[in-house]
């Protein structure tokens, strides 16, 4: 076997990743902020200076490029097509042209670029404020969504193919590295978000709570959206962890405490060291959860003499209501307590309650 020690010199080369960050976010702004910005001043080019629709505007060019454009949308199309477009057919002027034809340049030098590594922030700063000449033509939200989203790319790391779960843990030991040498306010509590990230991805009412954190300005409306993103409740609230631990501030993240407190003071002990071990963690969440169950099945089911229901359907049907795993063992029990007088029969092939699901 080949040898893999410190000495051996990779045939790949030492890797830059600050440079590699550098590229990747270019990257990033590029197709996330760059091609979007196009796309909705192409749009409203054909609604408020056309004045028709994006199909018969894309109908029209089909015939005069004589080629045929199979999706008559504009999400299929690039960087290089849709700058084109917008040069030859809305012919903008000053600096809107240049911020176009800028991209357009910005793309082709990503793509001849040879080792995936960019010196210096300058190219991501220089598309930055190319994509905001464009966006405020289209209004002071939209240049304020752009803002935003590109101020979240400035500062986000190259992140490979890792879960949340796995960056949340790589937090965890950075922070404990920091704290070695220093405790800052607030350093402790990231560090307890971490640690207890499991048992907070199982709160209940994450809805409400994502609410609360907004009107408290603990995140704004677009950090909102993207937490959402995720389909569980447990996947939000392991994204909203990793949003605080790498971007609050001391009193964002003590604005955070305080309204996990309002909802679960039990988690807010454990997160701010109020002298627990943890071991009572468990039957709270199990209790909250017991109550998201006992709400979803009350909204969910009816009482029905001599109706049958299939246990699978109405396990599904109450984990998407609720959007957070639950056991059957739980199911049955709340099911029991909600109708005194069900009876569960377990067959060869399915099992059956003797309920109702709405719907069905």
């Amino acid at each position: 076997m080949a040898s893999s020690g410190p000495d051996r010199e990779s045939i790949f080369g030492k890797r830059n990743n600050i440079d590699a960050n550098n590229f990747h976010r270019l990257v990033g702004l590029q197709y996330e902020c760059g091609t979007t910005v196009l796309r909705k001043y192409l749009t409203f080019y054909i609604s408020k200076i056309r004045k028709t629709n994006v199909n018969d505007f894309l109908k029209g060019l089909s015939l005069k490029l004589q080629t045929e454009i199979k999706d008559l949308t504009l999400d299929a199309f690039d960087i290089t097509l849709l700058t084109k477009i917008i040069l030859d057919e809305c012919k903008p002027t000053g600096d809107i042209k240049k911020a176009v034809r800028a991209l357009r340049e910005c793309r082709n030098e990503i793509a001849h670029n040879p080792k995936g590594e960019i010196n210096g922030k300058s190219q991501f700063n220089k598309a930055s404020q190319n994509i905001l000449t464009i966006a405020i033509s289209l209004g002071d939200d939209v240049k304020r969504q752009f803002a935003e989203r590109m101020n979240e790319l400035h500062q986000s790391e190259l992140v490979r193919s890792y879960s949340i779960v796995d960056i949340i843990k790589y937090n965890e030991e950075l922070l404990e590295m920091r704290l070695v040498y220093s405790a800052p306010d607030g350093e402790l509590i990231k560090l307890m978000l971490c640690k207890w990230s499991r048992q907070l991805a199982r709160i209940s009412d994450v809805s409400s709570f994502l609410e609360r954190l907004k009107q408290n300005g603990v995140i704004n409306e677009m950090e909102k959206r993207h937490v959402e993103q995720a389909y569980s409740s447990g996947g939000q609230i392991e994204k909203l962890i990793l949003y605080i631990v790498q971007h609050a501030t001391k009193e964002t993240t003590f604005k955070f405490c305080a309204v996990l407190r309002e909802r679960h003071p039990h988690l807010a002990d454990l997160i701010e060291m109020k002298e627990h071990d943890g071991l009572e963690i468990d039957e709270y969440l199990a209790s909250q959860q017991r109550r998201s169950i006992m709400n979803a099945l009350q909204d969910l089911t009816y009482d029905e003499e001599g109706s049958k229901v299939e246990c699978e359907m109405v396990h599904i049907k109450v984990e998407e209501w609720i959007q957070t795993p639950v056991t059957f063992r739980m199911l049955v029990a709340c099911l029991k307590e909600l109708f005194p007088g069900l009876r569960y029969e377990e067959g060869d092939a399915r099992h059956t309650f003797s309920t109702t699901v709405n719907g069905y």
